[in-house]
């Protein structure tokens, strides 16, 4: 079975959204209901400017 280059592209984009919702919107009950993030930023072992909480423009190709 071949898998299309544009089915590929965007199962990427899809995993590579929920990655991101995963580590920096959901909070996590084992990190006292913090996101992991903001778990690591509060440990000191991640700096606020290490990451943007901004959604990249995806460009879909027709």
């Amino acid at each position: 079975m071949r898998i299309r280059r544009d089915d590929k592209e965007l199962f990427n984009q899809e995993l590579a959204d929920y990655l991101l919702f995963f580590h920096t919107k959901r909070v996590h009950k084992s990190l006292g209901n913090k996101t992991p993030i903001d778990y690591l930023i509060e440990q000191g072992v991640l700096s606020q400017m290490c990451f943007t909480y901004t959604k990249p423009l995806l460009v879909r190709r027709i």
